[in-house]
């Protein structure tokens, strides 16, 4: 799924994203859909890919040409229901999007936690898992430098 090493984001379907990706291979994708943005920042949701059986939904952010972010939601996480989307259905998709990021990161270095984030930091980036108790949505965001 993430390659730690390079930050490259690898779904089942060879959908591959990483900090050279740009904007117009995104668009180009069946079920690509832009966002409002404001200048010089555009955000794409590419629709659900799949990982190892688990579906994911997926997005990407642009600043000015520059892959900015990468977000993840896990679509299937055990536990969540998803005919109703609440704080409560959030905190249960963190924990599972916690699980992932630590077994992806972990060996490679520490994390800083808080309530509402589990955070990794690489050479090219950062990976992390958060709760976004305003927008009410846990992510795994893969962010470049």
């Amino acid at each position: 799924m993430i390659n730690i090493n390079s930050g490259a984001v690898i779904f089942d379907d060879h959908l591959s994203i990483d900090s050279q990706t740009q904007f117009s291979q995104m668009e180009d994708i069946p079920g690509a859909k832009v966002s409002a943005s404001v200048a010089g920042r555009a955000q794409l949701s590419l629709g659900a890919h799949t990982v190892e059986g688990e579906s994911w939904g997926v997005g990407v952010v642009f600043i000015q040409t520059k892959l900015s972010q990468i977000w993840l939601q896990c679509l299937s996480a055990d536990g969540v229901d998803t005919t109703a989307w609440s704080l409560e259905n959030e905190k249960i998709r963190k924990a599972t999007h916690d699980v992932v990021v630590k077994r992806l990161c972990s060996s490679i270095g520490s994390a800083v936690q808080t309530t509402s984030s589990l955070v990794y930091k690489f050479p090219w980036g950062k990976v992390s898992s958060v709760l976004d108790i305003r927008g009410v949505q846990a992510l795994i965001l893969v962010e470049y430098l």
